[in-house]
């Protein structure tokens, strides 16, 4: 479902992008098509440059009938071919979502490895990749899963420097006459921290090098480290943003565009969805505070382990009171450690459930700033949640019971993401929107000048072609869960321990090792699917 919005932007004009698209319109047709082709190349287009060619070939033929300089109609048709040509991620991953939905995690495990292997150094090889390793770790497949997520690791960083050096005008402009879901996928800040965290459990179930699980420390420290990250690449965008508005030639006009009370009216119904959902402070992720405080509960090294384990319960206090009860167990447990006392052996339930906040299109249609242009329109994303879900898991065994209290929700940390990026998401869709005006003006008023019959193709052309790129970008890591929750209780004399959902609905039952600790990780996807469920060794 699509909601509109209509913006007041009359009057906005963007002087640099005239500069830039005049000069283009003055272009040899060959010219026009190698730049074409260098811009599709080096914005992660790869998949589309079969179209770009084809359009290539429909242009030379055009330039003998039409004249070398007829530019406008030339590139026209190579925006309109090369991006109605492209897929999105969201139309070629819906078989694997379907199957992820039903519970067939072997049918979504193939279907995306086909996915990776088609589009392999492509602009979703990351997304791709996420989504896959996500589902081969619930198949049990650690160390396919573990790989796949080192690559993420390694496409993010060669992506870091790949962008240092992509950051000019010439690129701006393409992206600003493209779409958002067209440039290359880069997880966010707290999907990132996630991918350290399923690395950290690949590397705690595999203990690849036996022993105290030394590869797991390295994974939680780099997940700490993206939160820290996620603060000040945050305070970047904003004052980016704010000064690129603050020295844009027509920010008194953006600025009335984003001040005026129907557009604020809106934005606020956009948002409205998301007041229930408080922020973690500093976007800090309470699952990978659970993790390193527990992590190093059992496995530190030496009092200072034991005191970063108290900190991380001591921050959960503050970040998750409804689970208070449990950190304050979890701190008196430690220190009881620390004391030179032990405990009961200890199982650990982890449950994940549901599905995260996904994000769907929402579309702008903004009224004619020019007169010959048809159609203006912007798209960007906005948060869905979803509802199917069990709300807790219920353990028993040996007469003892317990149910799981939440840890960490994921619609949260995707809330306050989404909350932190959307200024400068509103001032970059404005910009962008009305760059792709200006376009479509230089177009038609060439076209008019030739002929009056070829302008009117153009304004329906251009109207089509603005259309066809006005697209969101509604690509996100699917597979995460809606919340994390957990419980603990002493591992059973016997052993048996059973699990179910608070309906009856699924019952399983598992024989853990007497007098060991355990952990117990159980996804379950939604109300209707049975619970995936992995014993690891604490």
């Amino acid at each position: 479902m699509r909601a509109c919005l209509r913006l007041p932007v009359s009057g906005l004009v963007l002087v640099e992008v005239q500069q830039i698209i005049w000069p283009l319109a003055q272009l040899r047709l060959l010219d026009m098509m190698i730049l074409i082709e260098v811009i599709v190349t080096h914005m992660g287009f790869r998949h589309a440059q079969p179209m770009v060619h084809l359009a290539m070939s429909v242009c030379r033929v055009m330039s003998r009938c039409l004249g070398n300089r007829s530019m406008g109609i030339g590139f026209l048709l190579i925006w309109m071919i090369t991006l109605s040509g492209c897929r999105t991620y969201v139309e070629q991953s819906q078989q694997a979502r379907y199957d992820w939905q039903r519970g067939d995690l072997d049918g979504a495990e193939r279907d995306l490895a086909r996915q990776v292997s088609k589009h392999g150094r492509g602009k979703d090889e990351m997304l791709w990749q996420l989504e896959l390793s996500t589902i081969q770790r619930l198949n049990g497949n650690h160390h396919d899963s573990l790989l796949g997520f080192q690559r993420v690791e390694q496409v993010l960083a060669e992506e870091e420097q790949r962008l240092i050096g992509l950051r000019s005008s010439g690129m701006q402009a393409a992206s600003m006459l493209s779409n958002q879901a067209n440039r290359p996928y880069r997880p966010r800040i707290f999907e990132a921290a996630m991918l350290h965290a399923y690395q950290a459990l690949n590397y705690w179930k595999l203990d690849p090098y036996g022993g105290p699980l030394e590869a797991v420390r390295p994974e939680l420290a780099k997940a700490r480290r993206h939160q820290q990250l996620a603060l000040e690449r945050n305070e970047q965008a904003v004052r980016e943003a704010r000064e690129s508005i603050e020295t844009h030639p027509d920010h008194d006009a953006i600025e009335r565009t984003q001040a005026h009370p129907s557009f604020q009216s809106q934005l606020s119904q956009v948002q409205e969805d998301l007041r229930h959902l408080k922020d973690y402070d500093d976007f800090v992720n309470p699952w990978i505070e659970f993790l390193t405080g527990l992590y190093l509960k059992m496995h530190g090294v030496g009092q200072s382990d034991l005191e970063d384990a108290i900190l991380s319960f001591r921050r959960l206090q503050g970040m998750v009171p409804e689970s208070a009860q449990a950190w304050q167990w979890e701190l008196e447990a430690i220190q009881r450690r620390a004391q030179g006392q032990g405990e009961p052996p200890q199982t650990y339930v982890v449950f994940e459930t549901g599905m995260i906040a996904s994000l769907e299109e929402m579309r702008l249609d903004i009224p004619i700033v020019f007169a010959d242009v048809s159609y203006i329109g912007a798209a960007f994303p906005k948060l869905k949640f979803h509802e199917d879900y069990q709300p807790s898991l219920q353990i028993s065994g040996a007469g003892d019971s317990c149910q799981t209290t939440i840890v960490a929700s994921l619609d949260r940390l995707a809330a306050h993401a989404y909350r932190q990026a959307l200024p400068t998401m509103v001032s970059r869709t404005l910009v962008a929107t009305v760059a792709k005006g200006v376009a479509a003006y230089a177009l038609n008023r060439s076209a008019q000048k030739q002929d009056p019959v070829l302008g009117l193709l153009m304004r329906v052309g251009t109207a089509v072609a603005q259309y066809a790129v006005n697209i969101a970008d509604t690509r996100c890591w699917t597979t995460l869960p809606k919340e994390i929750q957990f419980c603990r209780m002493e591992t059973p004399a016997d052993g048996e321990m059973t699990l179910a959902y608070p309906d009856g609905s699924h019952v399983t039952k598992l024989s853990l090792e007497p007098g060991q600790f355990h952990v117990v990780y159980v996804r379950s996807l939604n109300q209707h699917t049975p619970m995936v469920v992995e014993i690891l060794a604490l």
